[in-house]
């Protein structure tokens, strides 16, 4: 497997992160109706849309993408996905 196919993996394993986000997040705020979690709800979604659209891009696009370019999109998703972990692991603490 070459890296952009890794940076495709850990983008689909940041969508399932951020889906189990978007659970908590409109749980919480259907019981406290509150802006903060409207907020929540709303910064997830467009880190879903901008996974969904990262990974169409690079399956659409792999034959543009150098192998310098791979190695950041594989690190920038890895950094992501340890964020968001992080956030997961707070969250449903």
């Amino acid at each position: 497997m070459e890296t952009l196919d890794f940076a495709t993996i850990i983008n689909g394993l940041n969508i399932l992160l951020l889906l189990a986000l978007l659970f908590v997040y409109i749980k919480n705020y259907l019981s406290m109706r509150s802006n903060f979690g409207l907020g929540l709800i709303f910064f997830a979604l467009l880190l879903l849309i901008h996974n969904i659209v990262a990974v169409y891009s690079q399956i659409s696009m792999i034959m543009y993408y150098s192998s310098e370019v791979a190695g950041f999109a594989f690190l920038l998703n890895v950094l992501q996905s340890l964020a968001l972990a992080v956030l997961v692991y707070i969250t449903w603490k």
